[in-house]
């Protein structure tokens, strides 16, 4: 593991418009001496004074760079922090100009890439900066009144702590940097650097100074010379405990504190949400019953976990408004619900505040990127929208007092992903892979009629004798028998199957040599993963009539559900659909025999799709 500190400061400028600032030599010197010490801080120290910003650039990449996990890194940074016209940071070098920051200066764009791109996990950034109105007598910052720090950077374990506020100067001793003695030194670097080397900061004397202790320490002491200055500090990410420094051994200081604590506020949910927590219940309720019993072609388990989803949001929010509570408290927001927690306010890096189903909620955006919702304030769509105002308001001032400003974000409609992408994902996967309502159908065939018996000897026989042109009918069958001899009829075949069965009568005239075939057949067609039965069997349908229209003139008239017939030369075919069943009546004739024509095959397929219809209600 390596400890190494860079300390760098600016005091003079060749822009006039820059204030020269006295204090950087002898800041640097002094926490340089701290840091350095093997007994303190045991860092490698590098000191950069009056540098151009091409130097403070190449010098703190190269710093960032080659870093292991477990190394202790510091960087210090006493000047002039300057912000453009779009608000980003810029740490100035002693050739800085404000009509050219970009060129002249180091972003805080650039700080932050190199800090991210840092495999260490432990990053102490100090800057003793002044970040708006800081300029020499007569210049303004032309971008507002706020430099969020906390927004200019990002990365794994980065604990950065200011000298001031957004809005506030720095001062060296008890005046202003621009009037300040030429020895005298930053309230800011002095306490810091008091607090390392007399061990002061040590609060609970357990020989090490830690990043937490350091700060108050550093916040009490500058408060107490100059209550207009308030030390700010935020954590981003992860990082455990950051031990900045060891106590001197041999020394027993210890910080006395003259202020007391800020007295903690407690903030209750507002329950007027309570109003609508019922009928957002009952609408979930009817949710899961549509889902289980709602629908006559199965269950819609989407549907289901839909509405279980809302029903546990009106009861999540019912326990919230009677059981959540939140504390500001000196050191942190403390959450009460079903378990305590609490989030440092070096921690909170804004507050946003959101429109939902109930109201209006609050969450805490942390340093760890995490999202952390409030129970209080909230504020019900029916409720006065004044008490949750003052409820972001304590927060916003505690954040204050305490050096952490956080921002305050509001939005309209919005949702979490963290929560809704879960739900998303739950009801997608059930409905493609489980419901299918695409699939869904009615009456489903699974198992069709006996052809044989639908298609019996006096029905086959009764379509024999009505062929035109020729065929034989009632009238001149006995006349047929006696000049061409008996028609003999052979037994039936039968054929079997998981999708459908076929029935096939063949006759033959004894005399003339003349035969032909009747035959009956129920075709099923089943559901697969990407297709419904019905669909299924009218595809089917449709490839028949393509292959069919080949032969002849299709013709659709006498059927009562979708199909055709058509006959030619001596041969006939009937199809019509029902549901997820293709009856199919074909005729195959020779010699005398002919295949009959409109008047027998609409109707003898009709007859063959009733009995099916018989045997299940509502198939088509």
């Amino acid at each position: 593991m390596t400890r190494a500190a860079l300390l760098a400061g600016t005091g003079t400028h060749t822009d006039p418009a820059l204030s020269r600032l006295r204090a950087p030599g002898p800041d640097v010197d002094g926490l340089a001496r701290v840091l350095a010490d093997p007994q303190v801080g045991a860092y490698g120290v590098d000191r950069l004074v009056d540098r151009t910003a091409a130097e403070l650039r190449s010098t703190l990449r190269a710093f960032f760079a080659n870093r292991a996990p477990d190394d202790v890194l510091l960087v210090y940074f006493s000047g002039h922090g300057v912000k453009d016209v779009a608000g980003e940071l810029y740490l100035a070098g002693t050739d800085t100009r404000l009509d050219d920051l970009d060129g002249t200066a180091v972003s805080a764009a650039e700080l932050n890439r190199w800090i991210r791109a840092c495999r260490s996990r432990h990053v102490l950034l100090v800057l003793d900066c002044c970040y708006s109105g800081a300029f020499g007598r007569g210049m303004f910052a032309k971008a507002g009144d706020t430099v969020l720090v906390q927004e200019n950077f990002s990365g794994r374990g980065l604990a950065i702590i200011t000298a001031t506020t957004a809005i506030e100067y720095a001062f060296e001793g008890t005046t202003l940097r621009s009037d300040a003695p030429a020895a005298s030194a930053s309230v800011f670097t002095e306490a810091l650097t008091r607090g390392l080397d007399t061990g002061e900061a040590d609060d609970d004397l357990d020989q090490r100074i830690t990043l937490d202790e350091l700060y108050y320490y550093v916040f009490d002491t500058v408060r107490e010379a100059n209550p207009a200055q308030t030390p700010c500090w935020w954590l981003i990410g992860g990082q455990g405990e950051f031990v900045v420094a060891a106590r001197r051994p041999g020394t027993s200081a210890r910080r006395v504190r003259s202020a007391e604590p800020v007295p903690a506020v407690e903030l209750k949910p507002d329950r007027g949400a309570l109003a609508l927590t019922v009928p957002v219940a009952l609408a979930g309720g009817a949710l899961v019953w549509a889902g289980l019993a709602g629908f006559s072609s199965g269950r819609l388990w989407s549907l289901v976990a839909l509405g279980l989803v809302v029903v546990l949001a009106a009861v999540v929010r019912t326990a919230v408004a009677f059981l959540g509570r939140v504390r500001l408290e000196d050191h942190g927001i403390r959450v009460s619900l079903l378990r305590s927690s609490a989030v440092p306010w070096p921690a909170v890096l804004a507050v946003e505040t959101r429109a939902g189903l109930f109201g209006r909620t609050v969450a805490l955006h942390r340093g760890d990127r995490r999202r952390l919702p409030l129970p209080a304030p909230s504020a019900s769509w029916t409720s006065r929208r004044a008490r949750f105002s003052a409820g972001l308001d304590a927060i916003r001032d505690h954040s204050i007092s305490r050096g952490s400003p956080t921002a305050v974000a509001r939005r309209g409609w919005a949702v979490a992903p963290a929560r809704v992408v879960p739900v998303l994902a739950l009801v997608v996967v059930l409905l493609f892979a489980t419901d299918r309502p695409w699939l869904w159908e009615g009456t489903i065939a699974t198992s069709p009629p006996d052809a044989c018996q639908v298609l019996d000897k006096n029905t086959a026989a009764d379509l024999a004798g009505i062929g035109d042109a020729g065929g034989v009918n009632d009238m001149i069958g006995p006349l047929y028998s006696a000049l061409f001899g008996p028609i003999n009829e052979q037994p039936p075949v039968s054929e079997h199957s998981d999708l459908g069965n076929r029935c096939t009568r063949r006759y033959a005239a004894n005399i003339s040599g003349a035969n032909g075939a009747i035959a009956l057949a129920y075709a099923l067609s089943v559901a697969t993963e990407s297709e419904s039965a019905h669909n299924a069997a009218g595809e089917a349908l449709a490839r028949s009539r393509s292959s069919d229209g080949e032969h002849g003139q299709i013709h659709e008239e006498g059927l009562h559900h979708p199909g055709y017939w058509l006959s030619y030369d001596n041969h006939g075919v009937a199809r019509e659909l029902c549901g997820n069943v293709v009856t199919t009546i074909t005729f195959d004739m020779s010699g005398e025999f002919t295949a009959p024509g409109p008047k027998a095959l609409a109707p003898a397929v009709e007859k063959a799709v009733r009995t099916l219809t018989d045997e299940n209600p509502g198939l088509c």
